[in-house]
């Protein structure tokens, strides 16, 4: 049977050690190079959150200009339309076309009666192109992008401390949210625009007709 032998300093037991033991400890390359695998999957997943973070926050940011801006082009035309109807509407009165047909409507002449319909039509057409101008939000709920919303706050900082408790993304939700909000209002207005529109075309057109007819049968 072997038996340890004795160390130099005479004393204990001199034993032989593992190699595992005395070898230093080092990481192998394999685990070297899964460790910086698992750290730029890491950093490119919060890249590509950040992204399209980014990506969400532009878009939203161009939809919301761009409903703007077709509102804002609404009220622009119906403010043009509503100014030319009234001014033919002026110029009528001026030429007493409202005496032709203020009577019994079984006196009235072909011609009064093209006075009636371009009068009316143009009057109307300019009511409805009135209208389109007019705000479109009902009521008013607490939010962080409507003026009506943003004033039910009791005061500017209490506002500025609850935009603040939201992150990024939620307050690109938000403003996603006022989007489809600015949406529905551009659609109700151009379809108010082209109503206003083709009732004043109407009026325009019998004006034209009335004040051709008028102007022959007076000559």
């Amino acid at each position: 049977m072997n038996k340890p032998t004795q160390s130099e300093g005479g004393t204990g037991w001199s034993q032989s050690m593992p190699t595992e033991v005395q070898s230093p400890l080092t990481i192998s390359p394999k685990d070297q190079t899964a460790s910086l695998v698992l750290v730029e999957d890491k950093a490119s997943a919060g890249e590509k959150k950040q992204a399209t973070s980014d990506r969400h926050a532009k878009f939203s940011e161009d939809v919301h200009d761009y409903l703007r801006e077709y509102i804002r082009n609404a009220d622009q035309k119906a403010t043009f339309f509503f100014a030319a109807f009234t001014a033919l509407l002026a110029f009528l009165n001026t030429q007493n076309v409202t005496a032709r047909w203020l009577k019994d409507v079984r006196l009235w002449s072909l011609v009064d009666g093209l006075g009636f319909l371009s009068m009316s039509g143009l009057a109307l057409g300019a009511a409805i192109l009135l209208s389109v101008v007019l705000p479109r939000f009902k009521g008013s709920r607490r939010g962080l992008i409507f003026f009506r919303a943003i004033a039910e706050y009791e005061s500017s900082a209490e506002y500025a401390a609850d935009v603040l408790t939201y992150t990024g993304d939620e307050i690109v939700r938000r403003k996603l949210l006022h989007c489809h909000d600015l949406s529905n209002i551009c659609t109700a207005k151009y379809r108010t625009l082209i109503v206003g529109f083709w009732v004043g075309a109407v009026g325009v057109v019998t004006a034209l007709l009335f004040l051709l007819l008028a102007k022959s049968g007076s000559a």
